[in-house]
């Protein structure tokens, strides 16, 4: 599952609408509000990217845990139909021998 995740940009664009609309409404200039938005979407960008890195690596760790989970279950099947093939073999050779030893 290689899925590209933009929680970055949505960080970056919440952080960024709240920091202008609180500028607006407080009356900063508007040159100062584009000053702090500067600083706030690259402080944002950042912890987006660090978030998306997390997010990847948990992701990862889930695939390979089911990835294993599922070899097991198919190791597991073959054991099983393994076993009982040759319960089937074993019955058909106890069957040969009965007519063998009931045709003497």
């Amino acid at each position: 599952m290689d899925k590209k995740h933009n929680i970055s940009t949505i960080i970056m664009l919440v952080a960024g609408a709240l920091t202008v609309l609180c500028g607006m409404l407080s009356g900063v200039p508007i040159l100062t509000i584009l000053k702090i938005l500067l600083g706030v979407l690259i402080l944002f960008l950042i912890v987006g990217k660090i978030v998306e890195k997390i997010i990847a690596k948990i992701n990862a760790q889930v695939e390979e845990t089911e990835r294993l989970a599922e070899e097991e279950a198919r190791r597991i099947a073959a054991e099983k139909e393994a076993a009982m093939q040759a319960e089937l073999e074993e019955g058909q050779l106890v069957q040969e021998e009965e007519a063998v030893t009931g045709q003497v």
